[in-house]
C-alpha cells in the first residue's frame, strides 16, 4: 500500500476513536498509535525509543526513529484529541465515521459551498481536519521509513488535551527533554500538521510561528446594599460592565504583526457571583478575557487590564454619583482602586488553595476570591491578573537553525508549486497550538510578571519552562486544507492531504538532512 492510501486508512482508523478532550477515549487513541508504532522493526531494536508518557492522568506517545547516517533530528508533532460532536445534533452518532456521515449529509439541506465540497469528495467528520489527518500523514511516512530508512532522525510526539488546556504537551515535554539530554539531541525543527483553514484559491500557507495567548481576568468588587437603598452601595455589575465596555473589542487591546492587527480582547466569561436569590446589589463580578499577542510582553498585557479597569471603575463611579445627585442622594464612597493580583497577594499573605471540584481555571478564580476575603479589602475596587491557560508566542528567529529551516522550505515551496499550488510563508499560525511550548517562553522578567500574577500558578497549573528550553527549535506548520473545524461541517480536502502533503513533509526532512 502506498503512503497516500495508508494515510487515508490511518485517518479513518483515528477518526473512529471518539477521543473527545477530557474523555477516556483520549487514552484509546494513544494506545492505538503506540500499538501501531510498536510493530515497527526499529523500535524492536531500541525499546526505550518508544514510550507512552504519563501526563497528568492522560497518555501521550513519544517515539524516536533513529537514522544512523544523519546527525539531524526533526520533530513531528500533533494532537489526537477532538472537540465535542454535540453540534452535529442528531448526526452526532455518525460524527466519527466520515463515510456514513457523508452519506447522511447528502440527504440534508446544505449550504451550496458545503454541498459542493461533499460532491467533490471532501471527507467530513470530527477530527478529519483538526487534526488527525496531520498525524495520519506522519504515521504513514514513518511506517514506510521503517522499511526504507528515514531521511534523518525523527522525534514523534502525539499528545492529548490540546483542545482543552494542553495538558498533554505540557506534561510530556519534561520526559522528551530528558530523552534529548541523555542522547545529546538538539532538534533542527518541529513540524506540526494543523489544518490550513480560510486559504484563498490554491494558496497553501506555511506558518513559521504560533500566536500567543493568555487569559486575563478582572474581578470587580462593589458594595452590597438592599435595592431599596441603592445609593448606599455600588453595583459590581455596573463596574464590570463599564470595564468590559472599555476593554472588550477595543483597539488598544489588539496586538499586531507587521502592521496587521490581531483579534482584540474577547470576554469568555462574565460571572456575577452569588448563591441563590437576593435583593441586594451584586458585590462581585469576575470577567475573563482572551488576550492574543505576538510582540507584547506580560507587562504590556497586565497594563492593558489595569488601564481598562481604572477607566471603567472611574466611569462607573462617576455615573453612579451623577445618578445619585439627580435623585437627591449622595454616594458615600471613594473612587476606588485597582490592584494587580501580585499586589493583592502582598496584602492577603499566603492563602491556601481551597478544596473543591472544577477545572483549574474555575478553581484558580475561586482562589482569587479567597485571597480577596483574606485581605479584608472592601469595594469599590478591581483586581486584575491572569488565569490559565498560557500559550507563549513562538516567533521565527534568526539563528542558524532558522536559516536552515527557511532554506529547506524553499525546496518544499518549489515542489508544491510544481503540483499546482501557491505556497505562502506566514510568520504566525493564528489558531492556538502546542507549538507555543516548543521553545523558550521569552524574557525572564516578562515570564516573572506573568507567573506572579497568574492565579494558581504552581499549584493548579504550570508550564514546563526548563523543558521548553531543552527542546527549543524553530517550528513550522505543514497542514492539509480543511474547513469549518469545530463545526458540524468540519471537512478535509483529500487530494492534497494524501497525495501531496506526505511528499512535502518528506522533502522538508530530506533537505534538512543535507
Amino acid at each position: 500500500m502506498d503512503v497516500a492510501d495508508r494515510a487515508r486508512e490511518l485517518l479513518l482508523d483515528l477518526c473512529a476513536i471518539k477521543s473527545v478532550s477530557g474523555s477516556d477515549q483520549e487514552d484509546a487513541a494513544a494506545e492505538f498509535i503506540f500499538s501501531l508504532l510498536g510493530r515497527f522493526r526499529c523500535f524492536s531494536r531500541d525499546g526505550s525509543a518508544l514510550r507512552l508518557v504519563e501526563c497528568g492522568g492522560k497518555k501521550a506517545v513519544f517515539a524516536y526513529m533513529a537514522c544512523p547516517s544523519s546527525s539531524v533530528t526533526v520533530g513531528l508533532t500533533g494532537h489526537f484529541d477532538v472537540v465535542s460532536p454535540a453540534v452535529y445534533r442528531d448526526l452526532a452518532p455518525l460524527a466519527f465515521d466520515p463515510g456514513a456521515l457523508g452519506l447522511a449529509l447528502a440527504g440534508r439541506d446544505l449550504p451550496e459551498s458545503v454541498r459542493s465540497d461533499l460532491e467533490a469528495g471532501w471527507l467530513f467528520g470530527r477530527g478529519a481536519a483538526d487534526m488527525k489527518c496531520g498525524l495520519a500523514v506522519f504515521l504513514a511516512l514513518m511506517e514506510r521509513w521503517d522499511s526504507v530508512g528515514a531521511p534523518c532522525n525523527v522525534a514523534f510526539l502525539a499528545v492529548p488535551d490540546e483542545e482543552n488546556l494542553s495538558l498533554g504537551m505540557r506534561g510530556a515535554l519534561p520526559e522528551v527533554a530528558e530523552f534529548f539530554r541523555e542522547r545529546g539531541i538538539s532538534p533542527a525543527c518541529w513540524v506540526n500538521g494543523e489544518p490550513t483553514v480560510g486559504a484563498k484559491g490554491a494558496q497553501w500557507p506555511v506558518h513559521r510561528g504560533s500566536i500567543g495567548k493568555v487569559m486575563g481576568f478582572v474581578l470587580s468588587v462593589g458594595v452590597g446594599s438592599h435595592v431599596g437603598e441603592f445609593f448606599k452601595g455600588v453595583s459590581a455589575v455596573q463596574i464590570a460592565g463599564q470595564i468590559n465596555a472599555h476593554l472588550e473589542g477595543s483597539p488598544q487591546s489588539s496586538d499586531s504583526i507587521k502592521g496587521r492587527a490581531l483579534p482584540p480582547a474577547a470576554c469568555l466569561g462574565f460571572d456575577a457571583l452569588r448563591d441563590g436569590y437576593s435583593v441586594t446589589l451584586f458585590d462581585k463580578v469576575m470577567a475573563r478575557y482572551n488576550l492574543l499577542y505576538w510582540s507584547r510582553s506580560s507587562e504590556d498585557l497586565l497594563d492593558i487590564l489595569k488601564k481598562s479597569a481604572t477607566e471603567g471603575l472611574a466611569r462607573a463611579m462617576d455615573m453612579t454619583s451623577w445618578s445619585a445627585r439627580k435623585l437627591g442622594e449622595s454616594l458615600p464612597f471613594s473612587r476606588g482602586r485597582v490592584l494587580t493580583l501580585s499586589e493583592l497577594r502582598d496584602i492577603a499573605g499566603d492563602v491556601p488553595l481551597g478544596e473543591g471540584e472544577g477545572s483549574p481555571v474555575d478553581r484558580a478564580a475561586r482562589w482569587v476570591l479567597d485571597m480577596l476575603d483574606r485581605s479584608g479589602l472592601e469595594g469599590p475596587l478591581a483586581v486584575v491578573g491572569f488565569l490559565p491557560p498560557w500559550y507563549p508566542p513562538k516567533r521565527p528567529g534568526f539563528s542558524m537553525r532558522d536559516e536552515a529551516l527557511d532554506r529547506a522550505l524553499k525546496g518544499v515551496f518549489s515542489l508544491v508549486s510544481d503540483r499546482g499550488y501557491d505556497p505562502v510563508r506566514e510568520d504566525i499560525f493564528e489558531g492556538i497550538s502546542d507549538l507555543s511550548y516548543l521553545g523558550s517562553a521569552g524574557d525572564l522578567n516578562s515570564v516573572s510578571t506573568l507567573t506572579e500574577n497568574m492565579a494558581g500558578w504552581g499549584d493548579l497549573y504550570s508550564v514546563p519552562l526548563e523543558a521548553m528550553e531543552s527542546v527549543d527549535a524553530p517550528v513550522c506548520n505543514l497542514g492539509p486544507f480543511g474547513k469549518d473545524v469545530h463545526k458540524a461541517t468540519e471537512r478535509l480536502e483529500p487530494t492534497f492531504a494524501f497525495s501531496v502533503l506526505p511528499d512535502l513533509v518528506e522533502r522538508l526532512l530530506t533537505d534538512l538532512a543535507r
